[in-house]
């Protein structure tokens, strides 16, 4: 942990919605593109059953992330 914070100090260990949608949408590509047969939904790719009890919370990133 404390090598990841000295990395950055504004780490937050909740997944955004975004990169959650992007992940979902590179899977979709992976079956279009034939590399897999199926597409796969978000609970089969995260696991986030730790992380939602030791932070419920939404993410810290949307204060500080530029949307272009």
């Amino acid at each position: 942990m404390l090598e990841t914070l000295s990395l950055s100090p504004k780490y937050c260990s909740q997944l955004t919605d975004a990169f959650i949608v992007a992940t979902l949408d590179f899977s979709g590509r992976l079956k279009t593109l034939g590399y897999t047969n199926r597409l796969c939904n978000s609970d089969e790719i995260f696991d986030r059953s730790l992380i939602n009890r030791v932070h419920p919370e939404k993410d810290h990133y949307e204060e500080g992330l530029s949307v272009y």
